[in-house]
């Protein structure tokens, strides 16, 4: 039971009123009748636990009390607990205007849209005329006014309906509405009992729901109190807006930037235009819009328009030439991009750290779906050149990269240095607000350098600038402020335009014959600086070399008016390196890279503390009702998921393996006070039988073991196709090719894999004569 409370609390972020204290309330006097002594023995037995998002920690305070007596006798022989606190008095507004599913799918509105659709169709189609960037805002409004009508008159005959029918039931049919009510109850109590027989053994609790109700278990967007700058708690709804306003008008303000520091880094960066350019200035095509919607998902949030992805997947086949042509227009006349269009609706996400404070929330900007699809297409554009322009040690939103090589190449070089007795030291980097900071004018710099063409720079500096933003709060939305620096988190360009920009930083890094960074192997290939996006690491063989680094880091941050934190930046030293007069603080505990933990040793297993973590997830799951389809999405989706990402690095001991079985075997089993009357516990399916595949009876429930093989098999073999393309440009790629080619480790391709790469090599020889 203690398990189970502890995992609950901690699922739902409650804190024990008398952690600190940790009085009794209850004792009891026990006499040991062969030695005559008495002992008091005292449990603490009965707690308050509340959610650290209500509580008023300068208001509160535990009592412990004595139960009072009648004619000498105690109420209960446990103390009464007693506790005041102060509730944030937070008022909910009502929600802003949202399209509904429902209204998108109604005969009668597909029936309106299509004829509205089929006029704009028609004139786009006659005289071969095309649809300007404000008739498509024309359209969109005339989309919403007709669906806002629709909705707020379908409310209101709802209503009304009921109305009605409430007053005929109380005239007409009062005695026989009684009847029906008190039949339909015991309907639904049957249909409740028998439900809850059933679903033990034939009902399925659907994944979705399962993701609902974790998602609202961890992220309680409500916000009920605020700290100032001055560190003042602020529980006020005005008040509170006006912080998340001055804090993110405060972000997003024009920072200067130093156009001369940027132009130098950039020549760094060489450039070799080819084909892959040719078609980036060329109009937008139905096709490539169609293919854009295809890819939405119908389930997100839509942007402060209300219009979600579903009606433009409803309707795109209509949309698509009619968008195509709006689109073109934007291309040849950026500056008709209307603030409205753009205009972004900010939720903020509660990160680790003071829930109180706003800088521990990651601000996501809703942006209209339109303007979504507008910049998806612009980013499919850019994309095929990402990989000839990104150096290769950068594994962040480039197509065919992959976060692992990364901690891979770093795990080697680790232990290489250690095994050569290299000193080094390994330097993580942390940005402040890293997607929020970056300055338009490096945008705009980065995209000239790499010749992206005239009128898609503009289109793209045109969707950036002069935007504003709006914050949500309580369901309430503050007044509008101007971005005038950072891409919206949320956008789906956001990622291509931030690699873009720090390019120069890893190019400036990489060039510099000063800095010598640590080998992997014994062949002259050395590792200076890796990158995930924000998320970069250098390595040097000392402090003199790591000042280098940061003067770079420096001259990166002035040019694009971003900022390293110093403080939650750290290095990890490398057996006894030089560290004099080092600024960056040095760690003395793992430090967590990719998702990985890292000392000067390597990668530090964190297995055993991931266990816990699943226990505890299951714990929770074990309290509810739950079908032997339920438990195995739970088990692949919640549990087992967590371990995927780890094994492919990592290597389960025979215990740990023996663990993860033996929780799958206790949870795939029935739980013993969630049974249906009348049935007998069973185990629902022997974890065995679950493992096998749906056609054969079981449930394809994953074997870690084989699992975890097949990922580092995943591993090798994107090895064997780089060699097998020559295209072996991850630094552990490289690595492993010169140990092979030095017989230091060996590898056997199989045969059909050599006649592949044979009949290429033939087919370049002959492309060649």
């Amino acid at each position: 039971m203690a398990t189970v409370i502890e995992a609950i609390r901690i699922s739902n972020n409650l804190m024990d009123m008398d952690q600190l204290n940790k009085r009794p309330t209850f004792s009891r006097t026990i006499h040991n009748t062969n030695n005559n002594l008495t002992r008091i023995l005292e449990r603490r037995l009965d707690r308050i636990y509340l959610n650290n998002s209500l509580i008023n920690y300068s208001q509160l305070y535990l009592r412990n009390l004595i139960p009072p007596k009648i004619n000498d006798i105690p109420l209960s022989d446990h103390n009464f607990l007693s506790t005041t606190f102060t509730l944030p008095n937070i008022q909910m507004n009502k929600r802003r205007w949202r399209l509904k599913k429902s209204s998108i799918l109604s005969s009668i509105m597909l029936k309106k849209i299509d004829f509205l659709l089929n006029d704009y169709s028609r004139e786009l189609s006659s005289n071969h005329n095309s649809i300007s960037f404000s008739q498509l805002n024309s359209l969109l409004n005339k989309i919403k006014q007709l669906y806002t009508e629709f909705q707020k008159q379908n409310d209101y005959n709802n209503k009304a309906n009921i109305k009605n029918l409430i007053s005929l039931l109380e005239t007409e049919f009062k005695d026989q509405a009684f009847a029906t009510l008190s039949a339909i109850n015991e309907s639904k109590k049957r249909e409740e009992q028998l439900k809850q027989e059933l679903n033990n053994y034939c009902e399925e609790t659907s994944l979705k729901y399962i993701s609902a109700r974790i998602k609202k278990r961890h992220n309680d967007f409500t916000i009920n109190a605020v700290k100032d700058a001055q560190g003042r708690t602020i529980n006020k709804q005005e008040l509170i807006e006006e912080e998340y306003v001055k804090y993110y008008s405060n972000l997003y303000d024009y920072k200067e930037d130093d156009p001369l520091s940027h132009y130098e880094m950039l020549e760094n960066w060489t450039v070799t235009r080819d084909s892959t350019w040719d078609n980036l200035e060329n109009e937008f095509t139905s096709q490539e819009i169609l293919e854009v919607i295809k890819q939405l998902n119908p389930h997100k949030s839509p942007g402060p328009d209300g219009i979600p992805n579903l009606f433009y997947i409803t309707h795109k086949e209509k949309l698509a030439p009619i968008l195509a042509s709006a689109f073109n227009d934007t291309l040849r006349n950026p500056h008709l991009i209307s603030k409205n269009y753009k205009e972004g609706l900010i939720i903020t996400i509660p990160k680790k750290g003071d829930p109180e404070l706003i800088k521990n929330r990651r601000p996501i900007t809703l942006a209209n779906c339109i303007y979504k699809i507008h910049s998806k297409l612009i980013n499919n554009r850019i994309i095929p050149i990402l990989s000839k322009v990104i150096n290769h040690n950068q594994k962040g939103f480039v197509p065919g990269r992959f976060i692992l090589d990364n901690i891979i190449s770093m795990n080697e070089l680790i232990n290489y240095c250690n095994d050569k007795r290299i000193n080094g030291i390994i330097t993580l980097y942390d940005f402040e607000k890293a997607f929020d900071s970056i300055s338009h004018g490096s945008i705009l710099r980065s995209l000239q350098h790499i010749n992206i063409p005239t009128n898609i720079i503009n289109l793209i500096m045109n969707l950036l600038t002069k935007s504003e933003a709006r914050i949500e709060i309580n369901g309430r939305t503050t007044i509008p402020f101007e971005i005038k620096r950072g891409v919206k988190q949320g956008d789906p360009l956001s990622p291509t335009l931030f690699v873009l920009v720090i390019e120069a930083l890893a190019r400036k890094i990489l060039q510099d014959d000063r800095i010598t960074g640590l080998p992997l192997n014994n062949s002259n290939h050395r590792e200076k600086f890796q990158s995930f996006a924000d998320d970069s690491a250098s390595m040097v063989p000392d402090s003199q070399q790591l000042e280098l680094v940061l003067q770079h880091f420096n001259s990166f941050c002035k040019a694009t008016s971003s900022k390293l934190n110093i403080d939650k930046s750290s290095s990890i030293l490398i057996g006894n390196p030089d560290n004099t007069n080092q600024r960056i603080p040095i760690s003395t505990n793992p430090e967590r890279y990719l998702g990985y933990f890292f000392t000067g040793k390597g990668i530090t297993r964190k297995m055993p503390e991931l266990l816990n973590t699943i226990r505890s997830s299951l714990v929770l799951w074990k309290t509810t009702d739950s079908t032997i389809k339920t438990k195995t999405n739970i088990l692949k989706a919640f549990a087992l998921s967590k371990l995927t990402y780890y094994s492919y690095v990592e290597n389960f001991k025979e215990e740990e393996l023996n663990q993860i079985n033996k929780l799958v075997e206790w949870f795939l089993s029935a739980p013993n006070n969630k049974n249906a009357s009348g049935f007998q516990v069973i185990n629902l399916m022997r974890t065995k039988r679950a493992r096998y595949p749906l056609k054969v009876g079981g449930w394809n429930i994953w074997n870690i073991e084989l699992r975890q093989l097949a990922q580092k098999l995943w591993i090798i073999n994107q090895f064997i196709l780089a060699l097998e393309t020559k295209q072996t440009n991850s630094s552990h790629h490289k690595s492993w090719e010169y140990q092979i080619q030095k017989k230091q480790i060996h590898i056997q391709i199989p045969k059909r894999k050599l006649r592949r790469m044979e009949q290429n090599k033939n087919k370049k020889s002959n492309l060649q004569q």
